[in-house]
């Protein structure tokens, strides 16, 4: 719902939006629009009283071409997160590019996607191979396993970081008026009372060490890609979808975009590709150029 349902709608060209988990890539997946997440820090978040260190501003838009515009105008006009050096690239939209080649990233939702969601990448990746795109995968590859393995426990990893720094603010909205806070927010709070700083530390340590080995793929690829979620979106508002697929773009701090170039069940799901760590304009380039090639509604 929200601004990916509106743009999707056709009733805005652009919404903005905010990931920690997957709240960018994944609506826009689900709503048939581009969803692109920064790298973390690109585009303040000042005012927005958001304490979690994964959390991302990103944009949700008709076009790649769109969401990169907005973007970087905002960025231009407030800048990154402080301390970061924000978002970096042109004020124009950057023209498609070629990618010589990507990772296929199955990640730790490969395991429970669709038969029909698995059929539509594998054969999104076809289309890529008779293109010319070098795909690389964990069987073909070390350095692709590896981040494979780094990224398989991304949302244990990015819950336990989540908890611990929302245990301050729900402490003070508790005292405040504990009726105020949701079902998930109680739980959460009793999952915080039970970490310790050295779980915290050690959450962080994991996170870190997956940034690494993702950033080793720079090496041997452009990017990666993958689904968006494991299905199209679930009926009714009981829930928001599986973010299984998103997370590791969130846990990494990556650029990540999901491009509505896939369906399952008939209805919208995103394919999603992953750049590099304040590569941001190299991502968008490529992304522009999947939806050239491949397609689609975006």
């Amino acid at each position: 719902s929200g601004s990916a349902a509106a743009v999707g709608a056709g009733a805005l060209i652009a919404g903005i939006g905010m990931q920690v988990i997957g709240s960018i890539v994944r609506p826009a997946g689900f709503c048939g629009c581009v969803g692109y997440k920064p790298t973390v820090g690109a585009i303040n978040r000042g005012g927005s009283l958001d304490y979690l260190s994964q959390s991302c501003t990103g944009v949700l838009a008709a076009t790649v071409q769109d969401a990169w515009q907005v973007a970087i105008e905002i960025a231009a006009r407030v800048g990154g997160d402080p301390g970061l050096p924000g978002l970096e690239g042109p004020m124009q939209p950057p023209a498609p590019v070629k990618p010589r080649t990507l990772a296929l990233l199955e990640t730790a939702g490969w395991r429970i996607a669709s038969a029909e969601a698995k059929a539509a990448l594998e054969k999104a990746v076809e289309r890529l191979k008779a293109a010319g795109v070098k795909i690389v995968t964990r069987g073909s590859h070390p350095e692709v396993e590896a981040a494979e393995q780094a990224i398989a426990e991304a949302v244990s990893v990015s819950v336990r970081i989540n908890d611990w720094e929302w245990r301050w603010p729900l402490n003070s909205f508790h005292e405040r008026d504990a009726s105020k806070l949701s079902r998930v927010m109680l739980d959460r709070m009793a999952r915080t009372a039970t970490m310790r700083p050295d779980d915290y530390r050690a959450a962080l340590t994991e996170r870190a060490r997956a940034r690494a080995v993702y950033a080793k793929l720079a090496g041997i690829c452009d990017g990666g890609l993958t689904l968006t979620a494991p299905a199209a979106a679930p009926v009714g508002l009981g829930s928001t979808g599986n973010a299984v697929f998103a997370v590791p773009g969130s846990m990494l701090g990556v650029p990540a975009i999901s491009l509505p170039l896939l369906r399952e069940q008939n209805l919208p799901l995103g394919l999603q590709h992953t750049g590099f760590a304040g590569s941001d304009a190299a991502a968008i380039g490529i992304a522009a150029w999947l939806v050239q090639t491949l397609g689609g509604e975006g």
